[in-house]
């Protein structure tokens, strides 16, 4: 398999991965309602729906952590110099762009902060350098693909130790080994 058809699966799994999270958006603000709302039988309906969701999503993450270490060593110069008329992974801002921005803003914010608001932050950091594709709409979704990309960033950024895996929901916490490396990268044009 070349490192074209490589660019094509990572494409695909951040699609996936960003759909995951778009339902269980919806699927948790719909459980909320109902019990705020007294319907507790379809609380408990969307409940058992999320657990679902968030058993596919911990598959998806185990998926994305086989697909890093096959992609690993690749030579982004290569790939582009190969298929050159075709710049999939450039279609829209990576996850790894929006670790510095979510770090500093979490730092910033004493150390956590609520997502909505880290990334309205982020945002006033980001906005003039995200690409046209990332201020789209996903179908279907409220929501803008970068939000989704750097939410999916999250994931990556618990996966390296950068953020805290044991927040609480809907928090995000930056951990002592995120702040080293800001203190390491904060001056670096590239991760």
């Amino acid at each position: 398999m070349d490192e074209h058809d490589y660019s094509g699966l990572t494409n695909a799994f951040d699609m996936l991965f960003e759909e995951i999270e778009r339902v269980m958006k919806k699927v948790n603000e719909s459980g909320s309602q109902a019990f705020s709302e007294g319907r507790y039988d379809d609380a408990k309906q969307m409940i058992a729906q999320a657990k679902s969701l968030n058993d596919l999503r911990l598959k998806a993450i185990s998926l994305g952590q086989d697909l890093q270490k096959l992609c690993a060593g690749r030579n982004r110069e290569d790939v582009l110099r190969r298929n050159p008329g075709r710049l999939a992974e450039d279609w829209k801002t990576s996850h790894e762009f929006f670790y510095i921005p979510i770090l500093q803003v979490l730092c910033e914010m004493g150390g956590g902060g609520r997502v909505g608001e880290v990334l309205d932050r982020v945002y006033d950091i980001v906005k003039d350098s995200l690409k046209p594709a990332d201020m789209e709409r996903l179908p279907g979704g409220r929501d803008l693909r970068w939000r989704t990309s750097a939410r999916g960033a999250r994931w990556y950024m618990v996966q390296k130790g950068l953020l805290k895996a044991d927040s609480p929901r809907g928090v995000w916490e930056i951990s002592e080994a995120g702040r080293e490396w800001l203190e390491r990268h904060k001056n670096v044009n590239e991760i």
